[in-house]
């Protein structure tokens, strides 16, 4: 017995259309962006829930809310001009370290420190964090020196604690 595939003309025709439209689509979203590096870095700004973000300048970068980035310490220019060209306004250190107040101010940023210990988040320095994340100019980025305990942990506590992210998205920060 011969297998005979029979295709509609319409469903053929049908798939081309969508095919080009899609192209064509994506054609035109390189030509506004100007190259496809631009494009997936704009893709991936617009990505919801949390995620990382690929940097040169910023260790373990992490979207952990559409208003919290997270991440290691932002050292020289390069790193606040990045900083600046994500939209961020307002950067909150965890660290215990003096911050580049002057390095951020130049790139139009605003520094907050309010150091947190590796032992854990007060519930008052929980607080402060919260209303600095709601109340400041943003999104902010929130970091501790490396980028791996502190902020993370105060990004998504704070997130959670303000309605941005839920207990079971925490576990992906």
């Amino acid at each position: 017995m011969i297998w005979k595939f029979r295709v509609p003309l319409e469903r053929i025709a049908g798939s081309f259309v969508w095919f080009t439209v899609i192209w064509l689509a994506g054609m035109g979203l390189v030509a506004c962006f100007g190259d496809l590096e631009t494009l997936a870095r704009a893709q991936q700004e617009t990505k919801r829930g949390v995620h990382r973000l690929e940097s040169k300048n910023l260790s373990n970068a992490m979207w952990v809310s559409t208003r919290v980035l997270s991440g290691g310490l932002p050292e020289g220019k390069p790193a606040f001009e990045e900083l600046a060209g994500l939209g961020i306004k307002t950067i909150i250190s965890v660290d215990g370290n003096k911050p580049d107040v002057v390095g951020a101010k130049s790139a139009g940023l605003r520094y907050v420190h309010l150091p947190n210990g590796y032992d854990g988040i007060s519930g008052e320095r929980l607080m402060q964090i919260a209303k600095a994340v709601r109340d400041l100019p943003g999104p902010v980025y929130i970091h501790c020196h490396h980028g791996r305990h502190r902020s993370p942990a105060a990004s998504a506590a704070v997130c959670i604690a303000l309605g941005q992210l839920s207990v079971a998205e925490s576990r992906e920060v």
